[in-house]
């Protein structure tokens, strides 16, 4: 359906544009409910990056490579996964579309309301979020960066690359590995392509 297709499609720099934002007006509130807390606030904006590094492996293993059954489940794992496989360079395809991440970072800030209190859940829902951010900037450059990499990120870019073009199975984190060697996910030796 090309009405949905269009959906699937997100300039990169739309994402911090429309995060960064939100995740600076959370910060600032629990900044000032907290008080003269510095501590607090970096605490927990810690929390919510390691938090963000958790539902990134776990959405993309999970729910994005899940199995899909019938045709509206196939293509809705298309629309939201499916076309990113499919099309691994095109440009417009390689960030979390606004559409569908705005629905999924509302629950995610309802289940840190869960969990927390005000201010300490509006301080972590800021560290998510600017660690979503990252993720998905990173997630593009990796597709698309073609120049000298740090060490780092030419690991990571290899992980990614295994992942797309040798064994969608493995290397599920893009942000960091640390899931994937956690839960043995990581290409087996030997078989990681190289770059």
């Amino acid at each position: 359906h090309q009405g949905l297709g269009a959906l699937t499609k997100t300039e990169w720099y739309v994402i911090p544009l429309l995060w960064l934002p939100v995740a600076a007006y959370n910060a600032a509130a629990a900044a000032r409910a907290a008080g003269p807390a510095p501590g607090f606030l970096a605490l927990h904006l810690a929390a919510g990056v390691l938090l963000w590094w958790a539902v990134e492996y776990s959405m993309h293993r999970f729910a994005f490579h899940a199995r899909s059954r019938g045709a509206a489940g196939n293509t809705l794992h298309f629309l939201f996964h499916g076309c990113h496989h499919k099309f691994p360079e095109d440009g417009l395809r390689l960030v979390f579309p606004p559409a569908a991440g705005a629905p999924i970072a509302f629950l995610l800030f309802k289940a840190l309301g869960l969990l927390l209190r005000e201010p300490a859940q509006r301080a972590a829902f800021a560290g998510l979020l600017v660690a979503y951010v990252a993720y998905d900037c990173l997630h593009y450059m990796l597709h698309h960066h073609a120049g000298v990499l740090h060490p780092f990120l030419r690991e990571l870019k290899a992980a990614h690359m295994n992942h797309h073009y040798a064994d969608p199975s493995c290397s599920f984190g893009i942000s960091t590995s640390l899931w994937d060697h956690l839960l043995g996910t990581r290409p087996a030796e030997g078989k990681a392509r190289a770059l």
